[in-house]
């Protein structure tokens, strides 16, 4: 009751689709880093303006609990009005007003379909595309025993303002959007060379040459007793352009 998201439903709409001119939407961000192998559309009917609906809750829904019981709330509510939450849509995203709880967000790692927002963080950019990311099946980007630290990924926790970037080597092997320039190398005893390029390069048309790649995996297998280790390492040129500009750890370099 009396309470609702800081952003309108155009606004929201607005920076997941582009409905209204915003430049750097969820679309754009999937379309470009995948090279439009991954693209989002409004949804249509049922009550929905340009991919959005507004829903009216009856309840006062600050400090009850947190998101879970919002949320279950919300899904109640929608098979009240007959909103299908089947598979008449491949995602749904729900942005509610502040709770109290501070919660940024919450998506299911494995391949889910629901994704939420705590107000705010409804239509900021690279949140929309870490929980998104959870929703197409990818895991946090983490380093050491930081799980969001790779700051290369918007796997991890970069939150970048600028709008530009994408995941890293791991995730972006896990898509498959580059695997015409995927390489898999076992590791051996003599040295071999590789002709990284970078993402930009590739969805600029410039891997031109049959020994340019976007990922190398390294991998090996690691005798021992009593068992035997695999391990495997996915490498990708990090430049800093482009789509990918504005990354903030190891610019320009092989990560």
């Amino acid at each position: 009751r009396d309470s609702a998201p800081k952003a309108s439903a155009a606004d929201l709409s607005d920076t997941t689709f582009g409905t209204h001119g915003e430049p750097r939407n969820l679309v754009t961000g999937f379309a470009g880093c995948s090279g439009n192998k991954k693209m989002f559309s409004p949804g249509a009917e049922n009550g929905l303006v340009d991919g959005v609906l507004e829903l009216f809750l009856d309840r006062e829904i600050i400090y009850v609990g947190g998101w879970r019981t919002v949320y279950n709330w919300t899904k109640e509510r929608l098979a009240e009005i007959g909103f299908p939450t089947d598979q008449t849509y491949n995602h749904l995203i729900f942005v509610l007003p502040y709770l109290g709880d501070g919660q940024f967000g919450f998506a299911g790692i494995a391949l889910g379909r629901d994704s939420l927002y705590n107000d705010g963080y409804g239509s900021n950019w690279s949140v929309l595309m870490h929980e998104m990311g959870h929703n197409i099946g990818l895991g946090h980007s983490g380093e050491g025993s930081d799980r969001y630290g790779d700051h290369t990924c918007l796997m991890g926790s970069p939150y970048p303002k600028d709008k530009h970037m994408c995941y890293n080597a791991p995730k972006s092997w896990a898509t498959g959007w580059y695997r015409d320039r995927h390489v898999n190398i076992k590791v051996g005893p003599r040295p071999r060379y590789l002709d990284l390029i970078s993402l930009d390069s590739y969805l600029g048309g410039r891997a031109t040459e049959g020994y340019q790649y976007v990922i190398a995996r390294l991998y090996a297998k690691v005798a021992s007793s009593p068992h035997s280790t695999n391990w495997a390492y996915w490498l990708m040129y990090n430049r800093a352009t482009g789509l990918n500009k504005g990354v903030k750890e190891y610019p320009n370099l092989v990560t």
